[in-house]
């Protein structure tokens, strides 16, 4: 599956941001058990894709570089958390549409 799997061990001093954190592990644990009833490769790439964008969600609460935009981005998940894994999901790809792919990351250099 894609990326990297998020930290099961993860914890913040914000409650709401833990929380919100807990919940995109719970959704991530879910999605990873369905790995077994997948039969096509199009199911795969559905599953993966959604893996992605709950990954985004876990991710930007452990990096994004303030807490006003942490506490942000928990608090439009614990919102989400009512709608179900879907709207979960859907929030994650706004982020992966919206923010991460409209960014320019500088191409690796591998000197040796």
């Amino acid at each position: 599956m894609p990326g990297q799997k998020l930290s099961d061990h993860w914890t913040h001093l914000f409650p709401a941001v833990a929380a919100a954190y807990d919940f995109c592990l719970e959704v991530e644990k879910e999605l990873m058990g369905q790995q077994s009833s997948i039969i096509t490769a199009t199911d795969t790439k559905a599953l993966e894709k959604k893996l992605v964008n709950i990954r985004i969600l876990g991710y930007l609460l452990m990096y994004v570089p303030t807490n006003a935009a942490r506490e942000h981005i928990a608090k439009t998940i614990l919102t989400d958390k009512d709608g179900g894994f879907d709207t979960l999901i859907n929030r994650g790809a706004f982020y992966d549409q919206l923010l991460l792919r409209t960014c320019k990351f500088p191409p690796s250099h591998n000197s040796l």
